[in-house]
Order: C-alpha cells, then structure tokens, then sequence
C-alpha cells in the first residue's frame, strides 16, 4: 500500500496537466512548491466556481491603477506589505484563469499583464518572492496547488507572447489597453522567480 500512493500521486499530477494542454514542467534543482509539498498527505482538488469566461474576461482589470495588488490593505511593513501584493496578484490568477475554455488565453494574458505590472514595479528579492510562492502555495493544500500549477503553466505562456513584438496587438485582443506596455523585451527576473517556485523552471 505504501509503495502505491506515491504512484497515485504521480499519475494525479500527470492527468491535471495533460487536461489543462500544458507541458509538464521541467524538473528543476531549485525547490518548487510541488516538492515541498510532496511529504503531504494527497487531498482532492478544490474546484473554483468561477464566473463563465466570458464574464471573467470582461471583468479582469489589466491596468496598474486597477490591477489585483491593489486589493490588499498597506500595513506600513515594506516587506509584509510586498509579499501581500504578490499573493493578492496569485490569488486573483488562482481565481480567474481557467483552463480548457474559449477565453483561456485572453484570461491568460490578462493574468500575465497583471502580474507583470507587479513583476516591475516591486522592489522584493528574488530569494523572498520564491520564499513567499512555496509558503502561499503549500498552504492550499497539494491537490490545489498542482491546479494553481497548471493556471501558472498558462500564463507562463501568455508572459513570454508579452515579451515579444507582437504585444501591443495581443494586449488590445485581450482587452488591456491601458497596461502599463512595454514592460521588457528580456524575461523578468521577478517573474522568473515566481514561475521557478512553481516548478516551471
């Protein structure tokens, strides 16, 4: 029995990745959220009731003035209040990407500008940011977090059309107008640092 559930687990992870049409993440040396997790029992996936895409794609603001860090509440603290804005932008991906839909690469690339908006304009270390990834995302539970994982997986992809030429039409397909474009045309060491957490790297 204790030789088949790390085979259950494995097959899980596996099937939720291939469902969602996104790569399996690499294997990397750096720890991720999925190995810290891996000690824990395996619960069942939370599902998300989430608006209809449609619906969440229209409602999705894009824009820095706008954009999910600017939910949380200041403190006062520069650190807790940079880890708060990381995990509210994480927290509105958790709850608006969807997977296998009409609108999940709009809703992508709105999770991507916002998190990108984010990405440039904090001043946490690349250290804290994994630090802070792994903690939010054990926290929910192992079935949770490889749902998150796959989210992340798309909008992995929807930042790296970001950084190339054809952005600014992408942006204005997905409805984001005003974000706060260009951003970089080089990957973004803050978000290379969160996709790194998640085991996308």
């Amino acid at each position: 029995m204790k030789n088949v559930l790390p085979l259950v687990a494995t097959f899980l992870i596996v099937a939720s990745l291939t469902a969602c049409g996104s790569a399996q993440p690499e294997i990397s040396s750096a720890p991720s959220v999925l190995q810290a997790t891996s000690s824990s029992a395996v619960t069942p996936a939370v599902s998300n009731s989430a608006a209809p895409a449609s619906s969440a794609a229209s409602e999705y603001a894009c824009s820095v003035s706008n954009s999910p860090a600017s939910e949380y509440t200041p403190t006062g603290d520069s650190k807790k209040d940079a880890a708060a804005a990381l995990i509210s932008v994480l927290e509105s991906i958790q709850l608006k990407t969807t997977c296998g839909t009409t609108d999940s690469h709009m809703i992508a690339v709105r999770s991507a500008a916002a998190l990108l908006n984010w990405g440039v304009g904090t001043e946490m270390a690349e250290e804290e940011i994994r630090s802070t990834v792994i903690d939010w995302m054990a926290a929910k539970g192992y079935g949770e977090s490889v749902d998150i994982c796959n989210k992340l997986a798309l909008v992995d992809e929807a930042y790296m059309e970001l950084l190339g030429d054809h952005a600014k039409e992408l942006l204005d397909s997905a409805g984001c107008e005003n974000a706060a474009y260009p951003w970089s045309d080089q990957p973004v060491d803050t978000i290379e640092a969160v996709m790194t957490a998640a085991g996308l790297r």
